[in-house]
């Protein structure tokens, strides 16, 4: 019988996964900024070329979400798996090969589709298989790696593209790439436990501590009224995350911090949002669906506040840890979601659907960001127009999402 250092295989998985996101979504997504001037000055484009390509990314990113669900439940998992991952590698490699804008956009949309499609779906299709109990706390784990990629490689990056250039950066980081993705995908993961002749971590255990085993196998159908709010609460809290973590660096500048500073307040933000993956984890199989998305939602106030009067003390730091910690909703909230309102057997698609719909909010974000800052010249009025429309995520959470006594 397989096991992970006398422990049950679905921790492989688990390890599995975070060395996998690391080397994946660490890299397509967390040093790419690193490369986008060094790309621009190649091309001889403009910041209003690459913001085309920013936004081609997002449109792709939710496309790949939505793909994934119709894939991963009509044909083989570990087979879509695979070709999608090796398409990622191969799509990320070509970049380094470019020469025109149109060959960078084409590019620039395929990889990060095939990261749609290769990425957190079919990561958590897994845990949720591989566990019945402690999922929350096994998904924390696993989803912590694109966190701590990004941590890693991105110094990689910043210290290697000025002395190698970002071409062979590129390659080097599509070779790691390949060697993870290889490795993982064709040696250590598979889609349930039944595949190794075993049987769910947890599922021995009478009266588990993790309330997603305890689920009802078939829930209830969600009324449509309930499934809409579930849609625009996902959405809104996908909007702040993305509003917060691309505009905290510009802001703080223009509100006279110094750029070794705003660093610091980044670095912050990517230390509580790796770590808070695994809180919110715990927290998820501890107090339940609505307390859990109440505290990330909350924590989001934070982010706002500290931006909104960075100069009294510790404001910015609050602001740090809430805007890391409420991103962490992102990647865990939509399979915990998915697994608790519609059961195992509708997971894998509405997995997916929660995922491409968190993607529609990044895309809305900065269109409105922009917008406003057109016309008003500064972020204030934006902070405060995302806390009013936090405030009303959560009262959407306290009226959609089942308590813990409802979990069970």
């Amino acid at each position: 019988m397989r096991t992970f250092f006398g422990k049950h295989y679905g921790w492989a998985i688990v390890a599995a996964s975070f060395v996998y996101l690391s080397f994946t979504w660490g890299i397509v997504f967390n040093t790419n900024s690193l490369f986008l001037v060094p790309i621009e000055q190649s091309l001889a484009i403009g910041r209003a070329q690459t913001m085309v390509a920013i936004t081609l990314r997002g449109v792709a990113m939710v496309i790949g979400a939505f793909v994934s669900g119709y894939l991963y439940d009509r044909y083989a998992f570990m087979r879509i798996f695979r070709l999608s991952s090796m398409l990622l590698v191969i799509t990320y490699a070509l970049i380094a090969a470019v020469r025109t804008p149109m060959q960078y956009y084409i590019l620039s949309t395929l990889h990060i589709m095939f990261m749609g499609i290769a990425g957190f779906i079919p990561v958590t299709m897994m845990v949720n298989r591989w566990f019945a109990a402690k999922t929350g706390t096994a998904m924390g784990f696993a989803l912590l790696g694109s966190a701590i990629g990004g941590m890693l490689l991105s110094p990689v990056a910043g210290w290697l593209i000025p002395v190698w250039g970002w071409r062979m950066v590129n390659l080097l980081f599509a070779l790691a790439m390949f060697l993870v993705v290889g490795i993982c995908t064709f040696f250590v993961f598979a889609k349930e436990p039944a595949d190794f002749g075993l049987t769910p971590y947890g599922t021995a255990n009478d009266g588990t501590d993790s309330f997603t085993d305890v689920i009802r196998p078939d829930p209830q159908p969600l009324g449509r009224l309930v499934f809409v709010l579930i849609i625009i609460g996902i959405v809104l809290m996908n909007a702040s995350l993305t509003l917060l973590m691309t505009n905290t660096s510009p802001h703080l500048q223009a509100e006279g911090f110094s750029l070794e500073k705003t660093s610091l307040v980044m670095s912050i933000i990517m230390f509580s949002m790796g770590f808070g993956k695994i809180a919110l984890g715990v927290l998820y199989d501890a107090v339940g669906m609505r307390l859990a998305t109440l505290i990330t939602a909350a924590a989001f106030l934070f982010g706002y506040g500290g931006l909104l009067y960075p100069h009294l003390p510790f404001a910015i730091w609050l602001s740090a840890l809430g805007t890391g910690f409420g991103s962490t909703f992102n990647s865990l909230a939509p399979p915990i979601f998915a697994r608790a309102l519609y059961g195992v057997g509708q997971f894998t698609r509405i997995n997916a659907f929660f995922q491409a719909v968190g993607g529609v909010g990044s895309v809305l974000a900065p269109v409105v960001v922009g917008a406003l800052y057109d016309r008003h010249g500064d972020y204030t009025a934006i902070f405060r127009l995302f806390l009013f429309s936090i405030a009303v995520t959560m009262l959407i959470w306290v009226f959609a999402l089942p308590g813990k006594a409802k979990d069970a």
